[in-house]
């Protein structure tokens, strides 16, 4: 065999292997698992989140952390515009806590959150999201925002005032409460959006986490609607 047909049975043989290789990639990956590729970076999709009815689940800020204790994060996640009053979507609002494991996370829906938090009115409860130990009792809590909350009486889109709501955690996680059941409460004073964006941290340095809240259509001129803006700090306390 002269040089050329080696050469050109060690490309046939090279080209076999690559083959083969690409056949147990794809089988050594389960039925329900997906290869997402994104910058030549191969990443097997382990788990996937299914709302289960209109309510624009995942149309919101995120948040994950140990919240029952175990050592494995857990992960939050809202649905800001869940009906929970009958009738067409009027964006009450629903936050699902779903528990980690040492296996990460499974496949699930809203229907299996092992903790499910609920607005009361109108307000898109669980727009945003952010969790922290705030009580200094080395327990996470969760943080979820209502940015069209109306708090003054009349209808929504009206008085978008905004509320936000503090659940503490314990030593078993957080429960199934509502957002009137919140540790704290914290309201909106006109129309604002108050709620719109939030961010835990130790602002003044003291060891103690506060709390930032927008309000990003405040209005500061006197004027109607003219969406300046606005944020506040909370600071914690021992």
């Amino acid at each position: 065999m002269g040089r050329g047909g080696i050469i050109k049975k060690l490309i046939t043989i090279f080209l076999s292997a690559i083959f083969l290789l690409s056949i147990l990639l794809v089988v050594a990956v389960t039925p329900t698992d997906r290869v997402l590729e994104r910058d030549n970076l191969a990443v097997v999709q382990m788990a996937v989140f299914n709302g289960t009815s209109p309510g624009l689940f995942g149309d919101s800020y995120m948040t994950t952390n140990d919240f029952n204790n175990d050592g494995y994060l857990d992960l939050v996640i809202g649905a800001n515009g869940k009906n929970l009053s009958g009738g067409a979507l009027n964006f009450w609002g629903q936050v699902y806590l779903f528990y980690g494991s040492s296996a990460g996370f499974h496949s699930m829906t809203t229907d299996n959150a092992n903790i499910t938090l609920n607005g009361t009115s109108p307000g898109r409860f669980g727009s945003f999201l952010t969790s922290a130990d705030l009580n200094n009792d080395t327990y996470i809590d969760l943080v979820v925002g209502s940015y069209v909350k109306n708090t003054s009486g009349g209808p929504m889109g009206t008085f978008n005032i905004g509320q936000i709501s503090i659940f503490y955690g314990s030593s078993d996680g957080l429960h199934p409460y509502t957002s009137d059941q919140a540790n704290v409460t914290i309201n909106g004073t006109s129309l604002s959006g108050f709620g719109t964006a939030l961010m835990i941290d130790d602002i003044n340095n003291d060891n103690i986490n506060d709390l930032v809240v927008s309000a990003f259509v405040k209005n500061l001129s006197g004027g109607i609607n003219d969406d300046v803006g606005q944020a506040y700090v909370f600071y914690g306390a021992s």
